[in-house]
């Protein structure tokens, strides 16, 4: 079996969906992947030879049902092929769905990603600071509360002593135990 192949075998348990094909890259610190649609830049690997490889290896190479979900920058950076949100500027929203395609090869702290939805196939670099995970739709709730003013609303102006991952802790719990933003009607 090729070295390659059998390395992405072992240590690729997904293959996400939107990807054609896989090169392996040798990086100064040992092999990456690097998800490609088609274009050459390296010896590739479909889908098909990916799964053959993994039931040749045999189910010690399995996806490991215990496998870490990415929680943000503190686990360093996404695994190649997560879905994730990423930091692009278009002058309406920042934060977009996003694909992680690959990592840079000189850079340490930076991943290629493919955006999702209205700037699909536009691929971006970014670094560990602008990708975060996918916000369910409690943080965003709370993401909302903190920036609403909410906290000003509960100590006046000055907000008080508490800080802020105190108030998106208390605005969990309100969102956990049913709060929901009351819309005012106009007549």
């Amino acid at each position: 079996m090729n070295e390659d192949l059998k390395w992405l075998a072992e240590n690729v348990h997904e293959w996400p969906e939107f990807v054609s094909y896989a090169v392996v890259v040798h990086c100064e610190n040992g092999p990456k992947v690097v998800w490609d649609r088609g274009s050459t830049f390296g010896e590739t690997f479909s889908r098909a030879q990916w799964k053959a490889a993994r039931d040749e290896l045999g189910p010690n190479h399995s996806v490991d049902s215990t496998e870490k979900v990415w929680r943000g920058i503190e686990d360093g950076l996404p695994p190649v092929g997560g879905k994730v949100e990423a930091w692009f500027d278009d002058g309406r929203v920042c934060w977009h769905e996003a694909y992680v395609i690959g990592r840079h090869p000189r850079e340490e702290n930076t991943v290629a990603v493919s955006l999702i939805g209205d700037h699909e196939s536009r691929l971006i670099w970014v670094d560990k600071f602008g990708v975060r995970p996918i916000r369910t739709e409690e943080d965003k709730v709370v993401e909302e509360m903190m920036e609403s003013g909410a906290i000003g609303a509960f100590f006046g102006a000055g907000g008080g002593a508490i800080n802020d991952a105190a108030f998106q802790a208390l605005f969990k719990h309100m969102v956990r135990h049913g709060y929901r933003k009351q819309e005012t009607k106009q007549c």
